[in-house]
């Protein structure tokens, strides 16, 4: 908080619960003027304004679901009221020139303060990267920001970096607090079988109390398991994407009402960010999840009130065939990047338009056009997009775009093979996440699975380089280590120390 009140630009990395939010509303509130909050959730906006509203502090949204009578009613606020105010927008408003331009006329000394919630969403690398996050940079200098703060749970070193990087603060402070939660217990249950892990998640469910969230990587699976949780007698609700909006916002409510709500909600991670119930006890996830970032951001939703609660992963190594589905549809090829080129070389200037000729996804679209104007190929004004000189971009210009993309594969890959090291490994899962984040190995946590069933570990090491990891195969004076943050490693013995296990318990 003083560093922002200094001007500094700061991404500040601190697990659920931490309070991120006051270290941008207390700011806000000593140094006047307007702050600037992005968010990536609608109903995220609303649980901050109404909290901000009790405490009698000015705060307003501009969101997609209000009309343009009550937009503009908004937007007379800002301009009017010299009172310290805090603008919740989301990252596709404030990117909008248009927008924006609006938005210095009434407001012509710009922003104090420009907040970036869920910065993750920024970064590539990241689990939740959004598109639309990737011009918040230019926003904040456009508006003058004299100070950034970008915010997150989860962000390892190659993502920390990436955030800093796009946001366009290479220099500024990184400020972590560390990922170890000491009421979260950690656990990975192993299945044979689909049937079997039904099983074992009625076991879990029946013994551990709620309330709690079973995460599922599909909408069939959670209309599937939600049938079957109910058919053994359990209050459960499902949520997931396909929903219409008003049972989403129905079973939602009921999830978050506490006494007479559901004990159980399964869903996909289309219930994220959102999701603010402090007493949940337990969270599950039923399927792989894509990275451990994804992971730890799910499972963080667990003891947000301090208490203890279960942090739980059936893993069935069939599983991770669902994760490099979705992996193999994430990124553009070099077809789709040739048939976008061309949607922009006849004159489509607007994304939708140049994403519908070139027959490429709006996702995909943003994605292509960022990186088309970070290599100069492409420029943004006023009225859309346009090549750089009426320039079109020939094969090596293109080729080097989709290598860009086989780079993000295999760090994809690598990342999912973490996944699957973390439910593998006899290592203190709290130890694992840690380190994985780019922290120093904490003691072991004494609560993990791992940690009560220490005499069947593998030996732990030390590297000067990679840090403290498990050796899982050895030949010779040759060892294969995994290391969290790093994966696998060849290295030879005398390049490592051994590490004591004293601090686990049997």
């Amino acid at each position: 908080m003083c560093a922002v009140l200094d001007g500094e630009s700061i991404l500040a990395v601190m697990p659920t619960g931490a309070g991120k939010s006051l270290c941008y509303q207390l700011p806000a509130m000593v140094a006047g003027g307007l702050t600037i909050v992005v968010s990536p959730l609608i109903s995220l906006m609303h649980d901050q304004l109404e909290k901000l509203k009790e405490l009698g502090i000015h705060a307003v949204r501009l969101d997609s679901t209000m009309s343009a009578s009550a937009a503009k009613k908004v937007m007379d606020e800002v301009a009017n009221v010299a009172k310290p105010t805090l603008l919740y927008l989301t990252p596709e408003r404030i990117v909008d020139r248009t927008f924006r331009a609006e938005l210095k006329r009434l407001r012509p000394a710009g922003a104090n303060l420009f907040v970036v919630d869920e910065a993750h969403c920024i970064s590539q690398w990241g689990h939740d990267f959004r598109p639309a996050y990737l011009g918040l940079g230019d926003a904040a200098r456009d508006l003058g920001a004299r100070s950034m703060l970008a915010l997150t749970a989860t962000a390892p070193p190659q993502v920390r970096g990436d955030i800093l990087e796009r946001l366009g603060i290479a220099s500024g402070r990184v400020v972590s607090v560390g990922t170890v939660r000491p009421n979260l217990h950690f656990s990975v249950i192993r299945g044979r079988s689909e049937h079997e892990k039904q099983q074992k998640l009625i076991e879990l469910v029946e013994r551990l109390p709620g309330p709690g969230i079973i995460y599922v990587a599909t909408v069939k699976a959670a209309d599937e398991l939600g049938g079957i949780l109910r058919d053994k007698g359990l209050d459960v609700g499902v949520y997931h994407g396909r929903l219409p909006a008003n049972e989403r916002s129905r079973v939602q409510d009921a999830f978050m009402g506490g006494k007479g709500s559901p004990a159980l909600m399964v869903a996909t991670n289309a219930f994220g960010l959102g999701v603010d119930k402090s007493d949940l006890r337990l969270v599950v996830h039923y399927h792989f999840p894509g990275s451990l970032e994804a992971y730890y951001q799910e499972a963080g939703r667990a003891g947000r009130d301090g208490r203890s609660a279960h942090c739980v992963l059936l893993y069935c190594p069939q599983d991770k065939r669902i994760q490099s589905f979705f992996l193999g549809g994430r990124y553009p090829d070099g077809e789709d990047v040739r048939r976008l080129v061309r949607a922009l070389a006849a004159g489509r200037k607007k994304a939708d338009d140049i994403g519908n000729a070139a027959a490429v996804g709006l996702r995909k679209t943003q994605v292509l056009l960022q990186h088309l104007c970070d290599a100069g190929l492409l420029a943004e004004g006023d009225d859309g997009y346009a090549l750089t000189g009426g320039h079109v971009p020939d094969t090596d210009e293109i080729e080097a775009i989709v290598h860009s993309y086989v780079v993000r594969r295999a760090e994809d890959r690598r990342r999912l093979e973490a996944v699957v090291r973390y439910c593998e490994s006899t290592m203190c899962r709290a130890r694992i996440l840690a380190t994985y984040f780019g922290e120093a190995a904490p003691p072991a946590c004494g609560r993990c699975d791992r940690c009560r069933r220490s005499k069947s570990a593998r030996p732990l090491v030390l590297h000067p380089e990679f840090g403290e990891g498990e050796v899982v195969a050895r030949r010779g004076t040759v060892l294969t280590v995994f290391f969290p943050q790093f994966g696998d490693k060849t290295v030879r013995e005398d390049f490592v120390q051994p590490v004591a296990r004293a601090a686990e318990i049997d």
